[in-house]
């Protein structure tokens, strides 16, 4: 059986792209994996970023979206986005407008999981702190959702 050559990385670049969105960082780092020449792997980004398939901007919001949906804070968002390669600046933007609604979000979030926030106990508000703490809110916004005294 003859051995299959590769795909051009333009299309190879689209395959990934389908699948799921990327980082300009996450589709350099895949293609440069598979094998595939430093100057290809240039030209299926500058191909990818002419057609807007790979948008670090795009992928923010995206994350943004994914974390109000998810009930996820603002340092989940950040941390998701320097994962994957996207710029600390870019990062930090996203993080600021998943700050926005993540008050909403906490309350709700905490609300679902422990019951009337209002009834709680003071020893469970410790528990909820935590819980909300490990989905990425600021401690700032946990203190604001859970009306602790600062």
């Amino acid at each position: 059986m003859p051995k299959r050559t590769p795909p051009p990385a333009r299309q190879r670049a689209l395959t990934l792209l389908g699948r799921r969105p990327l980082s300009e960082r996450e589709l350099c780092a895949r293609l440069t994996k598979e094998g595939y020449l430093d100057t290809d792997v240039q030209d299926a980004l500058t191909m990818a970023r002419e057609y807007r398939y790979v948008d670090d901007d795009a992928l923010a919001d995206a994350m943004v979206r994914e974390a109000c949906r998810t009930g996820h804070g603002p340092l989940w968002v950040y941390q998701s986005l320097y994962r994957r390669g996207v710029n600390k600046s870019l990062a930090a933007a996203a993080q600021q407008r998943a700050e926005m609604a993540a008050l909403s979000s906490a309350r709700a979030l905490a609300q679902h999981r422990f019951g009337d926030l209002k009834l709680l106990p003071y020893a469970d508000k410790g528990r909820a702190a935590r819980y909300l703490a490990s989905r990425g809110f600021t401690p700032k916004t946990i203190t604001q959702a859970l009306s602790l005294p600062e």
